[in-house]
């Protein structure tokens, strides 16, 4: 009997760490890069999407002369702030997005551009032009 339960046991732990691993690893693919061509609006704009106030994707991929739209999927407003950009571009700020409203900037200089919601700062995200 005591075999028996000591079995069950090892068992559930070994159950547990597998539930564990599988969650830390699909957390680490949805971190994936986005490319311009994988999501485009209307005018070719790369899209990111403001949902569940968070940036999708958090990182996205251009190419110099390339333009990207954020569009606001929550009911809550947004916008979309600048904290660093390559040498020689300029820092960005856009106005407030209300819900199913979209905001585009283009990007001329390569690097990588960090930004954040002022109103919301812990949604983050990156443009990186090529």
């Amino acid at each position: 009997m005591k075999k028996q339960l000591i079995s069950l046991l090892l068992i559930l732990t070994l159950a547990l760490f597998a539930c564990q691993e599988v969650k830390q690893t699909t957390t680490q693919t949805n971190t994936v890069q986005q490319t311009k061509t994988e999501a485009d609006d209307s005018n070719g704009n790369a899209v990111v999407k403001i949902q569940n106030f968070a940036y999708e994707p958090e990182v996205i991929t251009i190419k110099k002369g390339e333009s990207v739209s954020w569009k606001n999927y929550d009911s809550a407003q947004h916008n979309v702030v600048s904290t660093t950009a390559p040498a020689g571009a300029s820092i960005f700020e856009s106005p407030l997005i209300s819900k199913d409203k979209t905001f585009s900037q283009q990007f001329d200089i390569a690097g990588t551009y960090e930004y954040y919601c002022s109103l919301h700062p812990s949604m983050t995200g990156n443009v990186v032009v090529e």
